[in-house]
């Protein structure tokens, strides 16, 4: 199993695909027609009159030079005037109003396919979220998806590409009946300029901003821990100041000098876009000066013609441009597309998975269980062979690295296993589908994050219209947060932190724990998984909380993982890890008899509290019924 899993990483990491130009345009359309019809009709509407506009007053100058060379009067003068006037007064308002419509519209799609975005991080396999190259496609694939980049951009991109197409054709018509071999010579030259853009644009994409993602990462933390409140006090306790400074300032150098590279690699490319301009320049006046002194071509022909092969050689060079941000912006979306259609890394098909067992007990099996984390040298797990089941409590002890969290990753199959199986009720974990097999865990990790929500919200983890308030409240009252609770005006709808509300209250390291246990007693899973809840809790608040373990797990089967032994002692059983192995396992009882490590730490740890009652009988301190 672990040997298939390494292949399909493998595939996964190589089926990145890299989509045509047009391929991704197309994408970008099917985006606006998916949310907003209207956006294409401005767009289009937009690039055509857009177009017209700019035509209007040059062929009104061609037709006044003319009146006046042909000793027409004023009135008829003023008439072709006032009628390119009315004309350009149209077509200006409804320019104007198809940008508002693009607008309007477009910042729609843009939040639409932000949120599919953060959708897909949510939903995501949660081993990736940990995984450095994960996160740096990610970062890319946020580009596919903002206000300057990407889908939008390339709709945009598109629009002006379009605009200009057209543009050029009425130029070309018009130049043309002057001499056509100039435009292809001016066609030609735009060639040029475009191919060189758009390998600059590659260039620069693949050297500066893919790999300026891993150094946004960065410096977003950073940012977070310099202005994060949460992060102030070590800050200064500990006189950070110095210290995050300078490695702010070494990954903005790092940075920086990608930048650097990008931004030579533009100073060269409009040094050679600078000198075929000029060319353009050249040939076009050349050629007119020519025609006019010593051809047929009249004054208002010329001034036609003039403006007329300045917009062509403009059309023509916007148009390579905007088909070279159209390269850009399509790597842009590849990376999006590729980040949220990245398939899980389940080696079941969907189709393949079947409804998890409706059972009043279940048994989980760890057979032959060993577990590696990606680009990891050591195992965390190995061999791990363990049973768990309804009504029984199991306590994992160990000391740091010994691997009982990831113990309990695979549990939740928040990772799966790289090599064994995972059997609940003797079918393996991988035939369910992940979001229903979680429904069958209530879970308290040591680290508690509370959401800018109701409190209500915050322990039912669900909108507050469908919050069962009774329910709530006694998750609450069980979790120990009694005082708390009755001390809050607004109750359930008291609302958390103050990210989002000034009158938000925040909770003490304990309460959020309490706060953490009354979200999996509100959700009442059959199996509870706890670990380390009692980490940011006084040892008063422990104590109680152990007395009321088996009220508060009922029948179900429930996993505690702690550090301290004195504290696993009513769980039924007690598996004790070391190195990512499984070395000792049986009753607090057996263990202590058996004399083995579990003993030997329990003895170092319970020294303390001996020492603490021999200075209690010496009168030296207050021993309190907790020890």
């Amino acid at each position: 199993m672990g040997v298939e899993r390494g292949i399909m990483r493998k595939e996964s990491k190589e089926g990145k695909k890299n989509r045509w130009v047009i391929s991704n345009v197309l994408y970008a359309f099917k985006c606006a027609w998916n949310c907003k019809k209207l956006y294409l009709v401005g767009m289009l509407l937009w690039a055509v009159i857009t177009a017209l506009v700019g035509y209007v007053w040059q062929f009104a100058a061609k037709y006044v030079i003319e009146a006046i060379e042909k000793g027409w009067d004023a009135k008829t003068v003023i008439y072709i005037v006032v009628a390119a006037g009315v004309i350009y007064a149209a077509l200006y308002v409804v320019e104007v109003c198809s940008e508002q419509i693009q607008e309007y519209t477009g910042s729609y799609i843009i939040y639409h396919y932000r949120r599919k975005y953060n959708r897909k991080f949510m939903a995501m396999d949660f081993e990736k979220l940990e995984n450095p190259e994960m996160l740096d496609e990610a970062e890319k694939a946020g580009k596919g998806c903002d206000f300057g980049g990407g889908i939008l951009i390339g709709l945009c991109n598109t629009e002006y590409f379009l605009k200009d197409l057209v543009s050029a054709i009425i130029a070309a018509v018009v130049a043309a009946t002057l001499n056509p071999w100039l435009l292809l010579v001016f066609t030609a030259i735009g060639l040029i300029k475009a191919v060189i853009q758009v390998r600059t644009k590659e260039v620069d994409k693949r050297e500066c901003w893919d790999k300026m993602s891993p150094y946004y990462r960065k410096l977003r933390y950073l940012g977070q821990v310099q202005s994060d409140f949460s992060f102030a006090k070590d800050v200064r306790l500990f006189n950070m100041r110095e210290f995050l400074k300078k490695k702010h300032i070494a990954t903005n150098a790092a940075a920086h000098k990608l930048f650097l590279g990008h931004k030579n690699r533009w100073l060269k490319w409009n040094v050679k876009n600078l000198a075929l301009s000029l060319l353009e320049m050249a040939l076009q006046y050349g050629y007119l000066i020519y025609a006019f002194c010593f051809g047929d071509l009249t004054i208002a022909n010329f001034t036609l013609y003039i403006t007329v092969m300045n917009t062509y050689t403009n059309s023509i060079r916007y148009l390579f441009d905007y088909y070279a941000e159209l390269k850009n912006n399509s790597m842009q979306i590849d990376d999006y597309r590729n980040f949220v259609e990245e398939e899980e890394l389940s080696l079941v098909r969907r189709s393949d998975l079947i409804p998890i067992p409706k059972s009043d007990k279940y048994v989980v099996e760890f057979k032959n269980v060993s577990f590696k984390y990606e680009g990891a040298k050591v195992y965390a797990l190995k061999n791990v062979n363990l049973t768990l089941e309804t009504g029984k409590s199991l306590a994992i002890v160990g000391l740091n690295g010994a691997g009982k969290t990831t113990l309990i990753k695979l549990l939740c199959r928040l990772y799966d296993v790289s090599e064994g199986e995972i059997l609940l009720n003797g079918i393996n974990i991988l035939r369910f589908d992940r979001k229903e097999y979680y429904k069958l865990f209530s879970a308290v990790f040591q680290n508690v994050e509370l959401f800018a929500l109701s409190l209500g919200e915050n322990v039912a983890m669900s909108e507050r219209s469908k919050v069962d308030d009774k329910k709530a409240e006694n998750a609450l009252l069980d979790a120990g947060l009694k005082d708390k609770y009755e001390s809050l005006e607004k109750g359930l709808d008291t609302q958390i932190l103050k990210n989002i509300y000034e009158d938000g209250i925040d909770f003490s390291g304990g309460q959020k724990q309490k706060l953490a246990l009354s979200r999996a007693l509100y959700k009442n899973a059959p199996m509870m998984i706890l670990d380390e809840p009692t980490a940011a809790l006084d040892p008063i608040a422990e104590y109680e909380l152990y007395m009321s373990f088996n009220k508060i797990v009922g029948g179900k089967l429930s996993v505690y993982i702690s550090h301290r032994l004195s504290s696993t002692r009513f769980c039924d059983s007690i598996a004790m890890f070391k190195d990512g192995r499984l070395i000792e396992s049986g009753t607090h009882s057996e263990l202590l008899k058996k004399g083995g490590e579990y003993s030997q730490l329990f003895e170092v740890q319970a020294q303390y509290y001996k020492e603490r009652e021999q200075r209690a009988a010496d009168g030296m301190e207050e021993v309190t019924a907790y020890v």
